[in-house]
This record gives C-alpha cells, structure tokens and sequence, in this order.
C-alpha cells in the first residue's frame, strides 16, 4: 500500500494491539526499525503476530531501560518512549523513539533525543519531515528549547530530514559503536 492521504492527517499515538496488523503489513513492505536503542521491538514479523499483546505490552513499557552499546558502556535511559505514526484510516506511517532524559551523555553525544522511521514504501514522500513536526509539539509540551538528533553518515535521507527541520551538525563521532554518526541540534519551535 503506498502512500495516498495527505500528510497533515498523520498523527502520533501509542502503538497498539489494533495496529498490529497495519504494522505487520509495513514490515512486510520492507525493513523497517523502531530506531529504539537495543533494537527491542524490531522483533521478527512471526514474533509479533503469535502474540501481539505481549509484543505491544513490551514495546509501550515507558520506565528505565538500560541499553548496552556495540562498545558494551552501559547507560540507562529513565525516560523513553515510542509512538507510532499513524494515517486516519488507521495505517502505519512510521515510528519515533522519544529519548526524554535531559543531560544524558548517551543521548548528547551520539543516538539523540528522537529515532524515527518511516515504513519503507512511503518514504521519499515527506512523511518523515510531517512526523518531525509532530515530534516537535511533545518536545515543545515538555519545554525543551532543543533537540539532539543524529543519523548515520551513509543515510542521506535521514540527514537530509534533520537538515529540513533546522538540525545543524555539532559533531562527527563514533563514541559508542554504532557506527560513524553525524550529530544534529535542532531547536524547537514554540508552540
């Protein structure tokens, strides 16, 4: 299913057990990632359809998660949570990985306050720019002045969404293992 509605419709909700199907379905289309740190709810398609409800009980769990990078530092996050980009109809957009803590070296330093996907039959149409915006009203209702954002230096349409949004490079790194990123503070705009 490609892309037919206007982005403006998109809206950002928790990821839920009657979305499981439109989520499936975007799998299906090509790989995708939650952009969550670790890679929990990446699980395999098989996973998620045996028992959606588990899958969804695991991936909305918004308390402290202690990730462990390539590197093996281990930071914890106190504030995490992911939310699903959504069309009116109900089908799966895309995903966001909301990185909440503030003054985390994690995050100040190479993965960023927000991870976002867009499921890969949509992409190139703008969708990850509209889900950025909506990215910005939880930041901006949490009163952040700024984000940091990064991407990989091989991702160029992820570099070129941060840069659409007014992300600006602040540094080059590879401080965890993840592989060379380049990293972004976007400011936030006030509602």
């Amino acid at each position: 299913m490609g892309p037919t509605r206007s982005k403006l419709d998109l809206k950002l909700v928790p990821p839920s057990v009657a979305l499981v199907p439109s989520y499936i379905e975007a799998r299906q289309a090509g790989p995708f990632s939650h952009m969550a740190l670790n890679g929990f709810g990446d699980e395999a398609i098989q996973t998620v359809a045996a028992d959606p409800a588990r899958y969804i009980q695991g991936l909305t769990y918004e308390g402290p998660r202690e990730i462990v990078t390539p590197n093996r530092q281990v930071f914890v996050l106190r504030r995490h949570s992911i939310r699903w980009a959504i069309d009116p109809a109900g089908v799966f957009v895309g995903a966001v990985s909301l990185r909440l803590d503030r003054d985390h070296p994690l995050i100040d330093l190479y993965c960023g306050n927000v991870g976002l996907g867009v499921r890969r039959d949509w992409q190139n149409h703008g969708y990850g720019t509209m889900i950025w915006r909506l990215v910005f009203d939880i930041f901006a209702e949490l009163d952040f002045k700024s984000i940091i954002a990064s991407a990989n230096v091989d991702n160029l349409a992820s570099i070129r969404s941060i840069e659409k949004v007014g992300g600006t490079i602040i540094d080059r790194n590879d401080i965890y293992g993840y592989g060379e990123a380049l990293v972004f503070r976007i400011a936030v705009p006030s509602r």
